[in-house]
């Protein structure tokens, strides 16, 4: 993170949006990196509301039981194994 922050180019900077799927991940070690000096914009979580509230004022959304997940992948990793556990805790 220091590597990329600390360039030039992202020298006082007072907005940093996180555009890449991945840093989400890593969201809160940006934060503490910049310490309150820029304000840092996560576009996902800014898309997650909006479908959100889409799908809210449609009503598809489904409130009923939780479904078991299926996943259907090209080439099976313990990669993706791992990503699938954090991001679905654990199931």
């Amino acid at each position: 993170i220091n590597d990329y922050l600390s360039r030039p180019k992202l020298k006082n900077i007072d907005s940093l949006i996180l555009a890449c799927t991945h840093y989400p991940l890593i969201k809160s070690e940006i934060e503490s990196y910049y310490k309150g000096k820029a304000t840092i914009i996560d576009s996902a979580e800014i898309v997650a509301q909006h479908v959100k509230q889409v799908l809210q004022n449609k009503k598809p959304l489904n409130k009923g039981e939780a479904r078991k997940h299926h996943f259907f992948v090209s080439d099976y990793t313990q990669s993706f194994e791992k990503s699938t556990r954090f991001f679905f805790k654990g199931k």
